[in-house]
C-alpha cells in the first residue's frame, strides 16, 4: 500500500491522521510520512493496520480497482 492508498483507506474510515495512528498504535508522523511518500510502509505497520482494521471485501476490491486503474494511467490507454 502506498502513501495515497494509505489516505483513501483512512479517509474511507472518516478518521484523521491523529485518529487512524491511534487506532493502529502508531504515531501520527509515521502515518503522515508514509501519506506522503516520505517514507514506505513498514511491515510493522502493514501488521498494524491488518489487525486493527477491518478490511472488507469491499474495501479490498475498492483498492484494486485503484490498482487497476494505475496501471492503465500508467500505459497511457486513459488520458
Amino acid at each position: 500500500m502506498n502513501g495515497e492508498q494509505l489516505a483513501l483507506l483512512r479517509s474511507k474510515l472518516e478518521l484523521s491522521q491523529k485518529a487512524f495512528a491511534e487506532k493502529i498504535g502508531m504515531s501520527p508522523s509515521a502515518v503522515a510520512m508514509v501519506e506522503a511518500n516520505h517514507r514506505k510502509m513498514s511491515a510493522l505497520m502493514r501488521g498494524k493496520i491488518a489487525a486493527n482494521i477491518p478490511i472488507t471485501d469491499d474495501l479490498l476490491i475498492y483498492f484494486e480497482s485503484l490498482g487497476k486503474l494505475d496501471k492503465i494511467n500508467q500505459n497511457n490507454i486513459i488520458t
